[in-house]
């Protein structure tokens, strides 16, 4: 199942802020366990930083980062709702 969070306290552009919120709410259990992840970061240098944790090998990162573009796409569409 995906779901697109929407962390509505934070405003997004303060990436430090929302990367700490998503560490507190992994934390907590509220995403249940989580196995892997992948964050991209466009830095205003003009590099895109890649990171991968967990269980994340190189080709299950590119399904998670195929998957997140499937997604945002089909929210750009209007095709899916963000969740609350």
């Amino acid at each position: 199942m995906t779901k697109v969070v929407q962390l509505a306290q934070l405003a997004l552009n303060d990436v430090p802020r929302v990367l700490r919120a998503i560490a507190d709410h992994i934390d907590s259990g509220e995403y249940g366990t989580v196995v892997a992840g992948v964050v991209s970061l466009e830095c205003d240098t003009g590099v895109l930083e890649i990171f991968d944790a967990g269980a994340s090998d190189r080709y299950r990162a590119l399904a998670l980062i195929t998957g997140t573009q499937q997604v945002l796409t089909q929210r750009c569409y209007g095709v899916l709702a963000a969740t609350d």
